[in-house]
């Protein structure tokens, strides 16, 4: 199946947000992944030298992965074609892997989709959003390739990070970018803000449905 017909699909079936419960073996393997992962990462450059932090961020992130590859991959059962599973491996130094999170092997190309993530606590402090590196010396590769597909979720960290909202997907070309609220943060990070990129109307349903209260500040 050929890359538009998939993308097609996931815009078809995917078009709306939906809600996510983690088991508790994933979350134990994501908790161990990320605990293994946050010695060999390090974000000086970035203003990120907080490890509990870096445990949290890595920890969310893939949650969020799987929380996407179990709806990338019932729909891909449904429809013929197989999504990888996200990466758990540990690598150090050069061997690190800067591969997108997640892709789909089309017979014309792969497509490529990134993942971003934000707890329900952060989310009530800066906005939902999902955050990507844009500095000179660190930049998401997604950044560069208009054709990947994006994933916004957002974690509720109250739950023990069991339940995740995923949003519909967007293309990354699609998606209006602005800078992040903390100062320190703009020249180095942009953010995809939920707020600037659905219909208002929309995705207050969706918050609240997710059982979020507060709206006013998440959006």
């Amino acid at each position: 199946m050929e890359s538009k017909e998939i993308i097609d699909i996931l815009y078809k079936k995917f078009d709306n947000a939906i809600e996510v419960s983690i088991n508790d073996e994933i979350l134990d393997l994501c908790k161990k992944f990320a605990s293994a992962v946050n010695p060999t990462t390090r974000y000086d450059d970035c203003g990120q030298n907080d490890m509990d932090k870096r445990y949290i961020d890595n920890l969310i992130g893939k949650i969020s992965e799987f929380a996407v590859y179990g709806i990338l991959n019932s729909i891909g059962k449904e429809s013929n074609f197989e999504v990888n599973r996200p990466d758990i491996n540990i690598y150090k130094g050069k061997k690190k892997s800067w591969k997108s999170d997640l892709s789909i092997a089309a017979t014309d190309n792969e497509i490529n989709m990134a993942v971003k993530s934000q707890t329900l606590s952060q989310a009530l402090k800066y906005s939902f959003s999902g955050t990507f590196q844009a500095a000179s010396f660190r930049r998401d590769a997604a950044l560069d390739n208009s054709n990947e597909i994006i994933f916004l979720c957002l974690v509720d960290d109250s739950s023990d990070y069991k339940k995740i909202l995923v949003l519909p997907p967007k293309k990354i070309s699609d998606i209006k970018m602005s800078d992040p609220k903390l100062p320190k943060f703009r020249g180095i990070k942009i953010c995809y803000y939920a707020k600037e990129n659905f219909e208002q109307e929309v995705i207050v349903d969706w918050l609240n449905k997710f059982g979020v209260k507060k709206l006013d500040k998440i959006l």
